[in-house]
């Protein structure tokens, strides 16, 4: 907004972008702004006393400020506005509520524009009268349902930023948006309809975000449109898979992109019956590409998706990623092992979906232990998915002596890894042997893992900060893992879900004092909950959906004074008998404040 209104300008060798992060680094610092805690994104957000009093000032020194109503229609007025948003039908400068206000409209009357927000408003096309706003510098259409753009925007010289992200309908974008030379943000997020870009894009040299590319096999679509473009941010390199030559990936220049922060590389191969040798020729190209698509060190978020090489590229197993937060690695079917990401200092989160061959997150494929370093030393959440033949986190040959492996991972997902559970073929267990190093884990995910039939207690009772347990899928598993009482003091959140063959809940769940929250989903075959659900002395949330042959509350649930929220769905007989007033039930939990039966709030 800053740089539509003309607030701001490069300052020597800073960038227009650098100076307006050094003024809001400068606001932070004299806390007239402030960064919104605990959300992934950092965003600033003004206080509302300071906001108030920004106002006041504003209303005292500028013209226009004041929210009031303005005949937009005469050219005095209109010629003084600058910025529309139209979802919220509002104008400034001056500041005007505008209810009847359309794109038709705004269009016609508006013509020196700095800034038009569309964003949200579900308009399917965009008038060719866009092309007469001259002055436009911001253009938001992200979240709306257009499917092209008028040619007629390639008239806005002025233009530095297009925002389109999330336009899902968006199928292609003007042939000639090499004209817009003062583009400096194209926003192509969530763009999946977009099936090509436009020819020489590279010529856009002032392009500092961009956040889509679509590799086209002609000239003027290829990677060397990346080449010249000092691209930071965020960038997603879809159909990587029409590279021929792997000459074309490195003149990307992707190691030379220091402001870049995200990557997503995408391969989309098609499923068809190839020779041996073209399939050969495939992967061994696939290798070259990624090999050659090595970012700057400076990169802290890597999604690699649909490679089809065997081998990852040496540089992601030494210091090239060394400052990498996030890892994701997907669908990549041939991969035989995974790189050697353990020695990544700052990663902390990792996850690998859809993996058919890889055995083992870490193993030293050079045959020598490790000894000191610490593996995985900052990884805090590891998503495992689909990944058919792994068998551990490490092999039990790699580590030796004082070297230790996820020492603050926090959270642990696993879905459909049903060989994780084959090594123990008496038990279908987890594998206890690494379960029972991970003491900083606090949150265990287990999912459709057909096999899966206990926890292994050894490696259980070792986890002494482990909060949260969810079991969801699992055909194979009869009886609540006892390995989960020795998490009496501890475990805060239990939710089992759709375990078909779950015949009961023991009575041990009792002791489970420190349990707040229970939630039993889809269990067709358990019966009734346990009598000594009084022990929970702390629980505050139960829920019980889908179990229709529970058929009422036990007696003890009276005694339950923490309990603050019951919820029953479609458990028939239950539901009955805890009709508000005149169900059996009823006296057992009148005492709680937040009931929820049978899809309705009782109170």
């Amino acid at each position: 907004m800053w740089m539509a209104h003309g607030c701001i300008s490069s300052k020597g060798v800073l960038e227009i972008e650098d100076v307006g992060n050094q003024i809001c680094d400068e606001l932070v610092l004299r806390s007239l702004l402030q960064y919104v805690p605990d959300i992934t994104e950092p965003t600033l957000i003004m206080h509302d006393l300071v906001h108030d009093l920004a106002q006041s000032i504003m209303e005292n020194k500028v013209p226009g400020t004041q929210v009031q109503r303005t005949n937009f229609r005469s050219a005095s007025s209109s010629n003084k506005i600058r910025q529309v948003n139209l979802q919220k039908k509002f104008i400034l400068f001056p500041t005007s509520n505008q209810s009847e206000m359309d794109m038709p409209l705004v269009l016609k009357n508006f013509l020196r524009l700095r800034l038009l927000d569309a964003s949200l408003t579900r308009i399917e096309s965009l008038p060719c009268a866009v092309g007469n706003l001259k002055h436009l510098r911001q253009l938001n259409l992200s979240g709306t349902e257009i499917s092209t753009l008028p040619d007629s925007i390639c008239n806005l010289w002025n233009l530095q930023v297009l925002n389109l992200d999330d336009c899902s309908m968006l199928e292609a974008l003007p042939k000639k948006m090499r004209y817009l030379i003062n583009l400096r943000h194209l926003f192509l997020e969530g763009c999946g309809s977009l099936e090509e870009m436009p020819s020489k894009i590279g010529e856009l040299t002032s392009l500092r975000t961009l956040s889509l590319f679509i590799v086209g096999r002609n000239r003027g679509n290829r990677l060397e449109e990346l080449q010249c473009l000092k691209l930071g941010g965020m960038l997603t390199i879809r159909h990587l898979e029409r590279v021929e030559n792997p000459t074309d990936a490195k003149k990307a220049n992707l190691a030379e992109k220091e402001n870049l922060r995200h990557l997503y590389l995408e391969w989309e191969h098609e499923n068809t019956t190839v020779s041996k040798s073209s399939g050969e020729e495939d992967i061994e190209r696939d290798e070259k590409v990624l090999e050659a698509l090595e970012p700057h060190p400076h990169l802290e978020t890597l999604d690699i998706k649909g490679f089809g090489g065997r081998h990852f590229p040496v540089w992601m197993s030494n210091s090239t990623p060394a400052k990498l937060v996030k890892i994701y690695i997907k669908s990549c079917d041939n991969c035989l092992h995974l790189p050697q990401l353990g020695e990544l200092p700052h990663l902390k989160f990792l996850m690998l979906t859809n993996m058919a061959r890889v055995e083992y997150i870490l193993e030293d494929q050079s045959g020598n232990r490790l000894t000191s370093v610490q593996q995985f030393p900052s990884l805090e959440k590891l998503y495992l998915t689909t990944l058919p033949k792994m068998k551990g986190l490490l092999k039990e040959q790699v580590m030796m002596g004082s070297a230790k492996a996820f020492p603050n991972l926090k959270e642990l997902n696993i879905k459909d890894c049903n060989s994780l559970f084959m090594a123990s073929l008496s038990k279908r267990c987890l594998p206890e042997g690494w379960l029972r190093h991970l003491t900083s884990l606090e949150e265990l995910v287990i999912r459709s893992c057909r096999e899966l039939v206990e926890l292994p207690e050894e490696g259980i009772k070792h986890l002494h900060s482990l909060k949260r347990v969810f079991l969801y899928d699992l055909p194979k598993m009869v009886c609540v893992p006892k390995a989960l009482n020795h998490l009496s003091s501890s475990l805060q959140s239990l939710r089992l879900c759709k375990l078909e063959e779950l015949s009961s809940l023991p009575e041990w769940l009792g002791d489970m004092t420190s349990l707040q929250s229970l939630s039993i989903y889809e269990c067709p075959k358990v019966a009734s909950l346990p009598a000594s659900i009084q022990g929970m002395t702390n629980l505050q949330l139960l829920q019980v959906h889908e179990c229709p042959k529970v058929a009422s509350l036990p007696a003890s649930i009276q005694g339950m004074t923490k309990l603050q929220f019951l919820s029953v769905q479609e458990c028939p007989e239950m539901e009955r008998r805890c009709e508000r007033e005149k169900g059996e039930d009823w006296h057992k939990i009148a005492h709680i404040p937040h009931l929820y039966i049978n899809g309705k709030w009782i109170h």
